[in-house]
């Protein structure tokens, strides 16, 4: 969000791409997933602060984005996730957009380990694809000269 809007700042464009392949996976609690949108809300702020999520905000949101969830799965013929699922997803992404964006007290370090060290649930660890890739060095991907 930063760079975007500091690249139409200066004049630049931002395009959406409907073709682009994206894949997310989170193995989250749904306490994980509220926090991840109040991290993301929290940034917000500080990006575009006139940016407000009013009660009735979240309320349309959530009621207008499992109305879109629910619809696309039907279409699709997607069974996998419930419309329970669909439903508790998107309750957490707008509480915890909505906590964010209200967040006015300074987070306790307790709090800080919580959002930003969140603990990885037993099953994630065991998936060898998530484990972090060990990024070399800018010095080491240097060929020596000779």
């Amino acid at each position: 969000m930063d760079l975007a809007k500091r690249l139409t700042a200066a004049g630049e464009l931002i395009a959406y791409v409907a073709e682009a392949p994206v894949f997310h996976h989170h193995q989250e609690s749904w306490t994980q997933v509220r926090r991840r949108f109040e991290r993301e809300a929290l940034a917000l702020r500080s990006i575009l602060p006139e940016v407000y999520l009013s009660r009735f905000d979240v309320l349309r949101y959530v009621a207008a984005s499992f109305w879109g969830d629910w619809a696309a799965a039907r279409r699709l013929g997607v069974t996998s996730t419930s419309r329970f699922d669909m439903l508790r997803y998107r309750w957490n992404q707008f509480l915890g957009s909505y906590r964010g964006n209200h967040e006015n007290r300074r987070l306790s370090q307790a709090a800080k380990e919580r959002f930003f060290y969140p603990q990885i649930n037993e099953k994630a660890a065991q998936d060898d694809w998530l484990r972090p890739l060990r990024r070399t060095s800018p010095h080491e991907s240097q060929q020596s000269e000779g």
